[in-house]
């Protein structure tokens, strides 16, 4: 949360009153990724056709949780 514009208090007043405006208006579900954002490993992804969906489990946002040659899709 202290890394949010709007919460920082040695950003400019003008960008602080749009980002608390922007977010004051949102909903929960459009909210949460301004505050956590979810990572999702997109390099490993198995194409199945028998199943409808083949997006795989958000990923902690830590350097343990990713690798050097993976590709990744971070939502924010």
């Amino acid at each position: 949360l202290t890394k949010s514009t709007g919460l920082r208090t040695d950003g400019k007043i003008d960008e602080r009153s749009f980002w608390i405006n922007y977010v004051s208006s949102l909903s929960a579900p459009l909210a949460i990724p301004l505050v956590y954002p979810r990572m999702l490993a997109i390099h490993d992804l198995d194409s199945k056709e028998d199943e409808e969906s083949v997006i795989p489990s958000f990923l902690p946002l830590s350097s343990e949780h990713i690798s050097d040659d993976g590709v990744y899709l971070l939502e924010n």
